[in-house]
């Protein structure tokens, strides 16, 4: 093997190419390293585009099975549009993550950095919708996973 010598540490495992090796982590270290909320939308949605989700703007592009319809409402970005009037409160406080089951359940999850806390208006929602909070990239795709197979009671909406 040119560049690189592998270690022989058993924590590391190989890349998908083979050419380096990267630490594997515990759940429990997962949870304690720190992660923007952006860095982990951005997870999350490509985990929902690689195992069939769509958003509902490419569902007729959108070629094979599709396991449901998922929405991101990206607020951050309407800070200064929204500031001169244009959007106004419409989008403000919705959750992150809204994902549809074609039997008709949904699920709304809040992201968060393991730092980060609802706003005023996200915690006042949260009381009249069943919003989750997610701060950790596994524990976040556990629940996609349980509710989409309807394994917990708990979760059915």
């Amino acid at each position: 093997m040119k560049g690189k010598q592998a270690s022989n540490d058993d924590n590391l495992k190989f890349s998908k190419k083979g050419q380096t090796r990267t630490p594997v982590y515990t759940l429990d270290q997962r949870r304690k390293m720190v992660q923007t909320e952006d860095v982990l939308q951005s997870q999350v949605e490509s985990y929902l585009k690689e195992t069939g989700w769509v958003t509902s703007g490419k569902i007729s592009d959108h070629k094979g099975l599709i396991k449901g319809v998922y929405c991101h409402v990206p607020n951050q970005a309407f800070g200064s549009i929204r500031a001169k009037g244009l959007v106004g409160n419409y989008l403000k406080n919705l959750p992150d993550l809204m994902l549809f089951h074609p039997d008709g359940r949904y699920l709304f999850i809040e992201l968060k950095s393991r730092s980060g806390k609802r706003m005023k208006g996200q915690r006042a929602l949260a009381k009249i919708l069943p919003i989750s909070e997610g701060k950790v990239l596994d524990d976040v795709l556990m629940e996609i996973e349980g509710w989409y197979l309807n394994i917990d009671e708990a979760t059915k909406r």
